[in-house]
């Protein structure tokens, strides 16, 4: 069996096993359509053979387990019944989000690859968990939603409180506003003065933002 065929009929597996969750099904066909895209745009050649409409199909179904994953979530998590809406805090795209989100989460930042993503949608009573310091999260969101801003303002402060954890742990308004004055100093730094940490977030942001 070559590895086309093995590809299409584990994916056809997985559909039809209804012991896998949708969000699992979801996780699995956006990690193997950002493989095979990734794949072809670096080395510009196929893995497998009609590559381009197994992608296409990976997208349908990441597409339909999404939504119902989303479906599920908003019945259990929230009394309303409309589909969650991108918050207009987020003024750079979904898809923009979307890359922004997987990054973070190859980086170690969040634990699932949906999590920074969902922390944007309306509806949802959904938080992400930032495997990080507040400082970077502060940062991190500042110079994302504002650029050349030379401090945090409130409603990334706001948005840190309401919608984000930090290992864990929530903190409050006050606190986040303390420590978003150590944030400030390196909000009017080039990349190459800052330390590793926020040096990293930067090139996430530069890269996904391309």
């Amino acid at each position: 069996m070559d590895i086309g065929t093995a590809a299409r009929y584990e994916l056809m597996e997985l559909s039809q096993d209804q012991s896998i969750h949708p969000l699992d099904k979801y996780v699995y066909c956006h990690f193997w359509r950002r493989y095979y895209e990734n794949w072809g745009y670096i080395y510009q050649v196929d893995i497998i053979q009609h590559q381009a409409q197994f992608i296409e199909q990976l997208k349908q179904f990441e597409t339909y387990y999404f939504s119902t994953s989303m479906a599920e979530f908003s019945d259990t998590q929230t009394p309303s019944k409309e589909p969650p809406v991108l918050s207009d805090i987020w003024n750079r795209g979904e898809r923009v989000l979307e890359v922004i989100s997987n990054e973070l989460y190859d980086a170690g930042y969040i634990e699932d690859p949906m999590d920074f993503k969902m922390a944007f949608y309306t509806n949802t009573n959904s938080k992400c968990n930032w495997i990080g310091t507040n400082t970077s999260l502060l940062y991190l969101l500042t110079i994302a939603l504002h650029r050349h801003i030379k401090n945090v303002p409130k409603t990334v402060r706001d948005l840190s409180a309401s919608r984000f954890l930090i290992n864990g742990k929530e903190k409050s308004q006050e606190i986040t506003r303390t420590i978003s004055a150590k944030v400030k100093p390196h909000l009017v730094k080039d990349k190459t003065e800052l330390n590793a940490d926020y040096r990293k977030i930067f090139l996430i942001l530069e890269k996904s933002l391309q």
